[in-house]
């Protein structure tokens, strides 16, 4: 009986010392849930991090229009006090325009008001000399100029001009003969023309022009002249079957001239993109190009820019 009394009481507390650790046990159940909680929202939280950490390149890489940065040379902030007198060149002269019979392009004047409109806001004087283009591109890659416009942006010429800002959306055409119109379905069919095309030397009419023009096979379909007067004069005195040209350029002197309008008509587009006013790095100061940087910034688009384009029968779309 003794015995059994023992055994009894010893069973008896180690029930109780059972039923004590399982209570523990529950006690702490909540609390490793909560843990496991928090460390599967911490892993989330890392994935989706993770996740988003690898978007983002393709956010940062996605393709953007090409703009005008601004010099990396540029001053954090312009000096607005030191004078300054610039030179621009515009790509036509009215002395060789006349000799030639023709009329100077409306453009001429609202490229010239242009440009007064920003060297004004910049605090500059400014004299305008027109000039063949290559000529024009030589003087202000030397620094011997300090500003052009409808430049468009290439990589080689971001390396000696600062793009001041864009003024104009140019749309490049090739214009054909009439005759020729049903032999020319892409750039690349010039070579079966009987003659050759008009083309600005040293312009830029797009990545398939910059290809055709370097292959040997091109080049006795390419004639090149220095100015739209030229290029005119090569189409009056029918030394070339069209040109490359401007839209907008094109539309104008299909007006200004009857008879080429009655013989020539718009065959392709070839190339779509903004064109800048631009700044000589070498002749114009890191400080005075940002003066002008910030003077475009300023007039753009407001009542002054808006209402000489108007005059001319321009608008900024």
């Amino acid at each position: 009986m003794k015995k059994d009394s023992l055994r009894c009481r010893a069973f008896c507390v180690l029930k109780l010392m059972l039923l004590a650790l399982t209570s523990l046990q529950l006690q702490a159940l909540p609390q490793q849930a909560a843990i496991v909680g928090q460390q599967e929202q911490q892993s989330a939280g890392t994935a989706a991090q993770a996740q988003q950490n690898q978007q983002l390149p393709q956010v940062q890489n996605s393709p953007q229009p090409e703009p005008s940065p601004p010099a990396q040379d540029l001053p954090a902030i312009a000096s607005a006090d030191a004078p300054c007198t610039l030179v621009a060149h515009l790509n036509e002269s009215r002395a060789d325009t006349e000799a030639e019979g023709l009329q100077l392009p409306r453009w001429y004047d609202l490229h010239a008001r242009l440009l007064h409109l920003l060297t004004d806001e910049a605090g500059c004087q400014l004299t305008v000399v027109g000039s063949p283009w290559p000529r024009s591109l030589a003087l202000l890659q030397q620094g011997k100029i300090d500003l052009m416009l409808t430049m468009s942006y290439t990589k080689e010429r971001a390396g000696y001009a600062d793009f001041i800002g864009v003024h104009y959306m140019e749309e490049s055409v090739l214009v054909l003969h009439k005759n020729y119109l049903h032999l020319v379905h892409q750039l690349s069919d010039i070579n079966l023309l009987p003659g050759s095309i008009g083309v600005l030397r040293d312009a830029y009419y797009g990545d398939a022009f910059e290809q055709l023009r370097h292959e040997k096979s091109y080049q006795p379909f390419l004639q090149y002249a220095s100015s739209l007067t030229q290029k005119l004069n090569m189409l009056k005195k029918g030394r070339v079957l069209g040109m490359i040209e401007d839209k907008t350029q094109y539309l104008e002197w299909s007006q200004l001239y009857p008879e080429l309008r009655a013989q020539y008509r718009l065959s392709l587009s070839l190339h779509k993109a903004p064109v800048y006013i631009v700044a000589s790095k070498a002749g114009v100061s890191p400080e005075l190009r940002l003066r002008l940087h910030q003077a475009w910034q300023r007039v753009y688009g407001q009542e002054k820019h808006r209402a000489i384009l108007a005059e001319f029968g321009w608008t900024l779309e």
